[in-house]
């Protein structure tokens, strides 16, 4: 009976634990604020307690819609492209593509458009996917041929070339795919090369997302450096304000895990700004850590970056200022929670008066930030202590019985 009770007890510190560090790995201790600094040598900024002034935001302006407007504009398309309503589609595509219009976080409404087709032409199970790539490679020939001078169905082929590509290659690593996949992938980066390149090169004058696609392409052919940076700056100054050119970017071509480096994406995060700052002042370079942290280790974004702090509050102020959405409010404090910068987790809190759990990651992360902000770490763990025993008690009786 008492090593039970020793084992209920054990599991109860382990599962808080674990519930106290929300959807990250890192340990609850990790938490706690008294240290912020970075055990990286020759570190380029650590997180410091600066004397800043607190930033006041007005909630009223704050807008909790994103999420849901994303969600009800994609399912729109896909439900358009399934009863082959090209037309409606393209209409939908030129207003987007002139108007340059923007969610309530500040992306390119033209960024979630293409996100809806992603979503549909990127089929993972292998035994279907052929056929299932040929009958969206069909569908999307037929929309081209009967509107000819639309640029959307050309870019969506060079999409599904690219997906197709991905398909024989997948996730892992490049040593545990076969010879004969190694071929097919390298021969469908090549098609969708050729084909951006030499039949629909005259739209990377038009849309920006062919500059997007054309950029993972020389990435994953293994282009010179040379050959990408100069797609790169002639992506960046035909269409400098379009957010996936430089995203894209961070996540295929600097990113760690294909050979790039930390310091690489804070050099890049600087480039960004000097093409973006005359309208958007630094708001890119936060966006872009932001990017870095949703697809990369977040606790290397504290211990390995180069990633300026300071800098990057002052980023995260300036997107917050035109573009207050809680979206971006709770990503935003996601971030500064887990790198443990307390001062301006608590003041980015002090920007939403309410919060939606559509737009955190789950409900301990968006309880682990509040306790961290508010200093009451403890408290939240007690009381995870006190419902999980609880709830043991319901689901096993039997062993808290008292003789």
């Amino acid at each position: 009976m008492k090593k039970t009770l020793n084992f209920f007890k054990i599991s109860i510190c382990v599962f808080a634990g674990i519930l106290f560090c929300g959807c990250d790995n890192s340990r609850a201790n990790q938490m706690k604020s008294d240290n912020l600094e970075i055990d990286k040598k020759n570190h380029a900024s650590d997180i410091v307690e600066v004397d800043e002034e607190t930033h006041q935001y007005d909630v009223s302006r704050v807008r909790n819609n994103e999420i849901l407007d994303r969600q009800n504009f994609q399912e729109n398309i896909q439900v358009l492209f399934e009863n082959n309503k090209f037309d409606e589609l393209n209409k939908i595509y030129i207003q987007l593509l002139k108007s340059e219009e923007r969610t309530s976080s500040g992306l390119w409404k033209l960024t979630v458009f293409y996100d809806s087709f992603d979503k549909i032409l990127t089929a993972k199970e292998e035994e279907q996917s052929k056929k299932i790539w040929e009958s969206h490679y069909k569908k999307i020939s037929k929309w081209s041929s009967e509107y000819p001078n639309i640029a959307l169905p050309e870019i969506l082929k060079a999409k599904l070339l690219l997906a197709r590509a991905w398909q024989y290659r997948g996730e892992g690593y490049i040593s545990t795919v076969s010879t004969e996949n190694l071929k097919q992938w390298n021969t469908y980066l090549t098609k969708a090369n050729d084909y951006l390149n030499h039949k629909i090169p005259s739209l990377s004058n038009v849309d920006p997302e062919w500059h997007v696609v054309n950029l993972d392409v020389k990435t994953f052919l293994n282009n010179s450096e040379l050959e990408y940076k100069s797609a790169l700056e002639d992506a960046t100054n035909r269409f400098p304000y379009y957010y996936p050119i430089y995203f894209n970017a961070v996540v295929s071509h600097y990113s760690p895990k294909w050979g790039g480096d930390y310091e690489e994406i804070e050099k890049f995060a600087h480039f960004a700004v000097s093409k973006t700052n005359a309208k958007e002042g630094t708001a890119i370079y936060s966006r872009i850590y932001w990017v870095v942290a949703d697809n990369m280790e977040i606790d290397k974004l504290r211990k390995e970056s180069y990633i300026d702090w300071q800098y990057f509050r002052k980023s995260v102020r300036e997107v917050l200022k035109q573009y207050p959405d809680q979206w971006n409010f709770t990503n935003y404090i996601y971030i500064s929670c887990q790198v443990k910068d307390k001062k301006f987790t608590s003041e980015l809190f002090q920007g939403i008066s309410f919060h939606d759990l559509n737009n955190w990651k789950n409900e301990y992360a968006y309880e682990n930030c509040l306790a961290f902000a508010k200093g009451t770490e403890d408290e939240l763990m007690k009381e995870r202590e006190q419902k999980y025993m609880e709830q043991l008690k319901k689901d096993y009786p039997e062993y808290f019985q008292v003789n």
